[in-house]
């Protein structure tokens, strides 16, 4: 760019661009080269395809056994979480199912 370009691209804050015709060739050349580059690596970029996952298998559930239950019974008593009453009623419908 000559001095008188740049001169007077300066006085106008770079508001107009006093660009040859050959610069404002290059540089679309430059652009366009750019654009087609981002465009064929676009098309060529294919995401990934997984495999759906299978369900896991669940079987019936195994009953828990009158101990284990009372095991966790006497453990929920313990930790506050029900009341004695609660322990009891429970306790006496564990026991009846034996």
């Amino acid at each position: 760019m000559g001095l008188t370009r740049k001169f007077l691209s300066f006085t106008t804050l770079g508001v107009i661009k006093y660009r040859t015709s050959n610069q404002k060739t290059a540089r679309n050349t430059k652009k366009l080269a750019k654009q087609g580059k981002q465009a064929r690596a676009a098309q060529q970029y294919q995401p990934p395809v997984y495999a759906p996952q299978a369900a896991p298998q669940r079987g019936t559930p195994t009953p828990e056994t009158p101990q284990v239950r009372l095991d966790r019974l006497e453990r929920l008593r313990q930790a506050g979480t029900i009341t004695q009453a609660e322990y009891e009623q429970q306790r006496a419908q564990i026991i009846r199912e034996l």
